[in-house]
């Protein structure tokens, strides 16, 4: 016999916030490796790589 697995559904109503959330979650966190990254590469000055925090 096969187990079911139910999981809770996102509501509706609370998609959209959700869904920006997410998406603000994730450009900041490639804008964040990517200032970190150039400052590396010495493409931005190293005060830049306190800014990002």
């Amino acid at each position: 016999m096969e187990q079911l697995i139910v999981r809770p559904e996102i509501a509706v109503n609370q998609f959209l916030p959700i869904f920006i959330e997410s998406t603000l979650v994730l450009i900041f966190g490639v804008a964040y490796v990517a200032v970190i990254t150039l400052s590396k590469m010495r493409y931005f000055s190293k005060k830049w790589m306190p800014k990002t925090y």
